[in-house]
Parts: C-alpha cells; structure tokens; sequence
C-alpha cells in the first residue's frame, strides 16, 4: 500500500516501483491545493504503467497557489501522468492588474502573491518510462502562471512529455488576453542537460526593433493551442521513426493563408522535439492522438485510451 506522508502546502509526490510484471505506488502524497488520484486501470503493454491524475481543488489555481511535484519512476516501472480537463489558471490579483494597466510594464519576476507557480521534477531510472500526457493549461484574462519541468532520466530511461496552451476561454471572448505566460522545460541524462525549451509570452512585450507595438493576439493569432512534445529513449523510438516517415512525404508549397494544422519534427541530442500548432485546440488534440499512437504498445491500448480523451 501507497505511503502517506504530511506535506507542505502544495507539495506532492509519487513513487513509482515494478512488482514483477506490474508497477505500483510506494508513496502517493499531496497537500492542498494539489491533489493525486489512482483510479485503478488495466495496463497490459510491455510496462504496465500506474497512474496518477494531477488535480487542484476548485477546478483551477489561483494567484498565489504554488505547486511542487516531485515523481520518481523506479527500473523496469512506467508512470503516466493525466489531468481531467485544460489546467486553468486564474486572473491575477487587483493591484498587480492595476500595475500593468498604468506602468504597462510587468514585473520580471512576478511575486508569488501575483502569479500561479507550478514546479515538476521527475527522476526517471533504467529501462523505465513517464508519460505526462496532461490537458493544456488554459489561462483566463489578466491570469500570470509560470512552469517549470525538469526531466532527470537514466542510460536506459525514456520520456514523452507533452506541454501545451490554449488561447483562454473564446467562448468569453478571451483570445491570448492573459498577463504572462512563462514554461520552462528541460531534460537531463546522467546529470548531462540534453534539451532547454523555453516560453515567454508578455502582455506588455515590446518589439526588439522599431516597430509597432503587438499584443499576443496579434503575435499568435490564428492559432488557438500550440503543444510541444518532447520523446527520449528507446521506448519511444517506433514513435519517432512514425512521425519521420509523415514528415518526409510532405509536400512543401507556398499557401496564401497558414493553413488550420501545422507541425514540425526535430531530432536533438538524444531525442526528438514535436511541435504543433491549430486553429482550434480539438483539431491539435486529434493529430497528437494518432502521432503517439505507439504508446499503446507500452502501455496498453486501454490506458492509453483515457489520454486525449
């Protein structure tokens, strides 16, 4: 049986062990606002996968809310991480809105009272494997969230971690209307930094030349939802030689509007990095569906079905 221990405000923790043929929790611990969950599913691949679906109470975070994930994916184990529904991250508080509507100037660091902070680190052993396969974060108006992920993994371990956004809520005619927006990923094999993705998105970005000045909505715009996966390791090279060979039938041409779908492909030191980019973030969702498809071999169809869902 899981271990549970008392942890500070919004830290967590879940570890992972292989028990012969299946994986299983050792620990699985939380405190508000984060919450972990371990429905028990089916996993029949060729490493069952326990998993954990990472909430918050409320239905989103708000300013000041910090969450701190620590995971530990032991040899031979498989973790999948999950959310149920887009992460939502709340408007900021009265008087950093009231900052930025009459300095238009953001902090470059926004205090903790200000922006909605969330900090995973995951250490990943041999011949194991994590999935972090959450729903995009969705940040409402004036909403500043910063992320940072740090994937340590083994000779032997792999990864697919997909990071993604959405524009906010249009159906409130919220279009990349949100404050800051700060992500930061890296991933790490034997203590060696492999790969650094970095996002910064600012309301109050200026032009690095003379120019006039954009907002976000005209910076990003058409696109509603751009998603990042990064793949490392050799459970996950069938993926990878997949989405190559789409790739090399494409057929590049000049268009006169972008197109609804867009993505690129690019291996890095040890891995491969997928990004993508829709008009609407259902037509994102489906082409990441059938792109990691693969993962069922792994895991098992039927646990890699409550992914995309």
């Amino acid at each position: 049986m899981a271990e549970t221990v008392p942890r500070p405000s919004g830290k967590g923790k879940a570890v992972v062990r292989a028990y012969g043929k299946q994986s299983a929790f050792s620990e699985l611990s939380y405190a508000y606002p984060l919450k972990l969950l371990s429905p028990r599913l089916q996993s029949t691949g060729s490493h069952p996968a326990s998993v954990a679906y990472v909430l918050s109470y409320g239905g989103g975070l708000v300013p000041g809310d910090k969450i701190d994930l620590e995971a530990d994916v032991g040899d031979g184990a498989a973790l999948m991480l999950l959310t149920q529904g887009s992460t939502k991250i709340f408007r900021t508080r009265t008087e950093y809105n009231y900052r930025l509507a009459n300095s238009g100037t953001l902090p470059q660091d926004p205090s903790p009272a200000s922006s909605t902070i969330q900090q995973i680190d995951v250490t990943i052993r041999d011949n194991s494997i994590l999935l972090l396969l959450v729903d995009p974060v969705t940040c409402f108006r004036d909403a500043a969230y910063t992320q940072y992920q740090a994937f340590h993994l083994a000779p032997t371990a792999s990864l697919v971690a997909l990071d993604w956004l959405t524009s906010g809520r249009m159906s409130r005619g919220e279009e990349w209307d949100f404050a800051r927006y700060h992500s930061v990923n890296e991933v790490w094999r034997d203590g060696r930094r492999l790969a650094r993705d970095a996002v910064l998105l600012e309301a109050s970005s200026a032009p690095p030349f003379p120019l006039p000045p954009r907002t976000l909505r005209d910076t990003l715009r058409p696109y509603a939802c751009y998603a990042t996966v990064f793949l490392f390791g050799p459970l996950v090279k069938g993926i990878a030689a997949g989405i190559q060979k789409e790739q090399a039938a494409i057929s590049q041409m000049q268009v006169s509007e972008p197109p609804p779908f867009i993505w690129s492909f690019s291996a890095v030191d040890g891995g491969w990095i997928l990004r993508a980019a829709g008009t609407e973030t259902d037509i994102v969702r489906g082409w990441l569906r059938e792109a990691l498809r693969d993962v069922e071999a792994v895991i098992g169809k039927e646990l890699y079905s409550k992914a995309f869902a």
